[in-house]
């Protein structure tokens, strides 16, 4: 059954797996809300779709980086008439590199974002949603959340709190009519690995590599049904349950010899 949302939001939703899905949200919201730093793409996609669909399209620019974007952001949000019924933490990036030369700096800002933003919109937007009964918020994990990952030991640590936050938020909040859902990608065509300065073989690309608009169908698909935890692509499966098999060493050296030739 495909849901009808009131209010929907997204961050990160000028690029990638946020503007497929606001691609299919506006067609199913009566309003949508799009966050993002780059204020000329979040407007130009809110032209095409409004004149696409019945959709009221807003915009709100916000770095989610900053030490409390997240509250600033929420503060944006409850400021208008209504009040989200889905609530989408897209935003996140990763960065590649050895730990001890990688860039601190980068690694707090990711941190802020990946972790601390996330936990506090999906806070705030549950605390919202269970007084008005009930909404469903979607935060993006990845595979990476299942394993460690030597080179990009940050990104795939900030990726397995997404995880565990949302698995917990959801069994507390459920019986309050609000879910909280995590979505768990594998390699996906984004542009992710340049920004976190990596680039996978060939091989990976083939082998695991999915679109935006792949990946944003199966999100609504666990939206709709209400799935707690959801990993795209057979093949991202197979590499998750064979992690849970075997020996966390075996993983560990798997998990860098991929990540060392990427």
């Amino acid at each position: 059954m495909s849901h009808k949302f009131h209010c929907a939001v997204i961050t990160g939703a000028s690029s990638g797996i946020g503007l497929e899905l606001a691609k299919v949200l506006a067609t199913r919201s009566e309003h949508l809300i799009l966050v993002a730093r780059r204020r000329d793409r979040l407007e130009t996609l809110a032209l095409e779709l409004a004149s696409k669909t019945s959709c009221h399209v807003h915009v709100l620019v916000h770095d989610l980086e900053q030490v409390g974007a997240g509250e600033r952001l929420w503060q944006d949000v409850s400021q208008g008439d209504f009040i989200p019924d889905l609530w989408v933490n897209n935003a996140g990036y990763g960065l590649y590199g050895e730990s001890l030369e990688t860039s601190l700096d980068r690694e707090q800002a990711m941190v802020q974002l990946n972790v601390v933003t996330t936990m506090t919109l999906t806070k705030l937007a549950a605390q919202a949603m269970a007084q008005q009964g009930g909404g469903t918020i979607l935060n993006l994990a990845s595979v990476a959340a299942f394993q460690p990952g030597p080179r990009m030991s940050v990104y795939f640590a900030s990726k397995a709190f997404v995880l565990s936050f949302s698995e917990a938020m959801d069994q507390e909040c459920q019986s309050k009519g609000v879910r909280v859902l995590a979505l768990c990608p594998g390699n996906t065509a984004t542009g992710f690995q340049e920004v976190a300065g990596a680039q996978r073989v060939k091989f990976m690309q083939r082998a695991f590599e999915m679109t935006p608009a792949q990946v944003a169908k199966i999100a609504m698909r666990q939206i709709d049904r209400g799935k707690r935890v959801e990993i795209p692509g057979l093949l991202n499966k197979l590499m998750v349950w064979s992690s849970e098999l075997l020996p966390r060493k075996w993983v560990l050296k798997i998990s860098d010899f991929v990540l060392r030739n990427s």
